[in-house]
């Protein structure tokens, strides 16, 4: 359209087809492009949650592509009293930090704040195991995304739960042990939040 592309990459593999748009997902195209393939409109990065909730618990995952090695999905509690901390031991967007550098900050994130975050851990055994249950990524993805969610919420009093919206489902955070009120956002790009903001400071 234009001088704007996208990519569009269809692949053929054991559990099924696998479809990506590859672009600016900022922009009318991809929405267009997006909603045509899958039927379902984004929201546009512009239109979507803004600012930063002063307490919530946000979540992402690691592994999802790869053949070895397990999944992970962490969850970690932010409050603006750690605000600091958290900036002067480097926390941003992990795209932005080396191997060592993540595994340093991971060290002192779990030294500094422990009963703030949780991890829910899938083996290759047990993905084996628990594909044949959801037989399809996201759900299994959202299940976990939604344990660990469920998990921080039992322990702090976080008021929102912020994560990638990575597909069409909704998290399914239940634990009768869940008190308190909270507000769900899955939104594209949820790691803007901490990261975008620390960079101003």
């Amino acid at each position: 359209k234009g001088k704007e592309k996208l990519k569009l990459q269809v692949y053929f593999g054991k559990k099924g087809v696998k479809t990506i748009i590859q672009g600016n997902k900022e922009s009318d195209l991809y929405n267009l492009v997006h909603s045509i393939v899958f039927e379902q409109q984004v929201i546009p990065f512009n239109k979507a949650l803004q600012g930063e909730p002063a307490n919530y618990i946000g979540t992402d995952e690691a592994g999802k592509g790869d053949i070895f090695g397990p999944l992970v999905v962490a969850g970690f509690q932010y409050d603006e009293s750690i605000r600091n901390s958290l900036i002067k031991i480097g926390v941003r967007d992990s795209k932005e930090l080396s191997d060592y550098q993540i595994k340093q900050i991971a060290g002192k994130l779990k030294k500094l704040f422990e009963g703030k975050y949780d991890v829910v851990f899938i083996s290759p055994e047990k993905y084996n195991g628990l594909y044949g249950n959801f037989n399809n990524l996201n759900k299994l993805l959202n299940w976990a995304h939604s344990k660990c969610a469920a998990n921080l919420l039992e322990s702090t009093d976080a008021e929102t739960v912020i994560t990638d919206k990575f597909c069409n489902l909704t998290l399914n955070i239940t634990s009768s042990n869940i008190d308190q009120k909270y507000t769900l956002e899955q939104t594209p790009k949820a790691e803007r939040f901490f990261s975008a903001n620390s960079r101003k400071c």
